[in-house]
């Protein structure tokens, strides 16, 4: 029996941990979060599966965990993808309105033509064969020659234009991660980048006047740029906080796990926010032997890589030439946002205004910095509400015969 609701359910599978978000609809704009499960994910390098069956299994426990928080079963998944080759394009199409002379209504131009233009814009952008289309994304309208349409649809003319901005990414990365999705008898709603996903939380003021996001993940930082109400630029760095973590493990010769917790406690990326007296314990492999450290030893380990991850963000925004669009700053998202400092780098580095990505407008979900790493899969839902506001085949009970077959999923595998 299906719910009724418009109810939803978003995928997030990261380079450490595989994220479900099931959210419904409460307002126009609004959402409540039902239920969320998380795994441990294994098999996956830079947003790219290498290892199959792993994958399978994280994912199939984030969604048996989510459904069961939510009571919900989940048929169909909207995935997202972060950390991929991604490229960007753009292209000009045009399309000549049908004009009766008789009839002054003829040139009105309707949803048809909008339709019409981007699917003349998609045609004609090439792209490799490797490559897909992720997100065809209107930048401006012409209409007759007058520049700066937002929504050309009422207005008479007889020349429709439209500049287009493309998304792709490598068509192997969207179909492994489809794989592993449907290898859980779920179905894959659609696939959404997730630093424009996580774009559902900044304000329309934000856009407007210009705005970098910086989703900091554990394999990549990816960035989107958004002015004048639209995205104009989207990239992925090939870096981010497993970096960290590794550099953790290397210096102070510590197991990742052991690194990865010292990280998140103790780390920091600015040796100005540090007193010299901070120290800490690191256990060591074998759990028999700790010892003491200091908090300052370990900035000088992080603050190097992070500056290091904000260089290569630099020269995106160099490459891009965009740099001085960002009239309202920077917002930094992602579990790499939690690290101590990195607010205060990001100013110093870009003399702008930062803040957290945190999810807003969220019934369920508080501002804390534990919700920073959750920001792409609840934004993933926030786009699915907003782009299928109806959901088909959620059901509101989970049923016996429901987790038997996922059991007999688990023995196949």
């Amino acid at each position: 029996m299906t719910t009724g609701r418009a109810v939803q359910s978003a995928l997030d599978i990261g380079h450490g941990t595989v994220r479900v978000i099931i959210a419904e609809r409460v307002e126009e704009d609004r959402i409540r979060v039902l239920g969320a499960g998380a795994a441990a994910s294994k098999g996956l390098s830079r947003g790219i599966p290498t290892n199959i069956k792993p994958m399978i299994l994280a994912v199939e426990e984030a969604i048996s965990a989510a459904e069961e928080a939510a009571g919900i079963e989940v048929d169909d998944i909207h995935l997202g993808v972060s950390g991929a080759e991604l490229a960007c394009a753009e292209t000009e199409s045009h399309l000549l309105v049908t004009r009766n002379p008789q009839d002054p209504r003829s040139s009105l131009i309707q949803t048809t033509h909008l339709r019409q233009v981007l699917e003349q814009a998609e045609a004609s952008q090439t792209v490799q064969i490797e490559r897909q289309i992720l997100h065809c994304l209107p930048q401006e309208f012409l209409v007759d020659g007058a520049e700066g349409v937002q929504n050309p649809v009422g207005l008479h003319g007889m020349r429709l234009d439209c500049r287009t901005h493309f998304l792709s990414v490598p068509v192997n990365t969207v179909e492994n991660l489809k794989r592993c999705v449907q290898r859980t008898a779920v179905n894959v709603g659609s696939v959404t980048l997730t630093s424009l996903a996580s774009s559902c939380f900044l304000s329309a003021d934000e856009k407007e006047l210009g705005v970098l996001l910086l989703d900091v993940g554990a394999a990549s930082t990816d960035l989107i740029l958004h002015a004048d109400g639209k995205v104009c630029h989207a990239a992925s760095v090939p870096m981010g906080g497993a970096a960290i973590t590794s550099d953790i493990t290397r210096a102070f010769r510590t197991p990742a796990s052991e690194a990865e917790r010292i990280k998140r406690s103790y780390g920091c990326c600015d040796h100005r926010l540090i007193r010299r007296d901070e120290r800490f314990d690191i256990e060591y492999a074998g759990g028999d032997a700790s010892e003491r450290a200091s908090r300052s030893q370990l900035c000088q380990v992080i603050q190097p890589r992070m500056e290091e991850i904000l260089d290569l963000v630099e020269r995106e925004l160099e490459i891009s030439n965009m740099r001085w669009m960002l009239g309202a700053g920077v917002v930094i998202t992602g579990g790499g946002a939690r690290l101590d400092g990195l607010l205060d780098l990001a100013r110093d580095r870009w003399s702008l205004p930062v803040r957290l990505g945190y999810p807003r407008g969220v019934m369920g979900v508080e501002a804390d910095p534990s919700m920073l790493e959750w920001t792409p899969a609840i934004g993933l839902a926030q786009h699915a509400l907003r782009n299928a506001p109806i959901s088909h085949g959620q059901k509101s009970k989970i049923t016996l015969w429901n987790w038997v077959n996922r059991l007999r999923r688990h023995v196949a595998l």
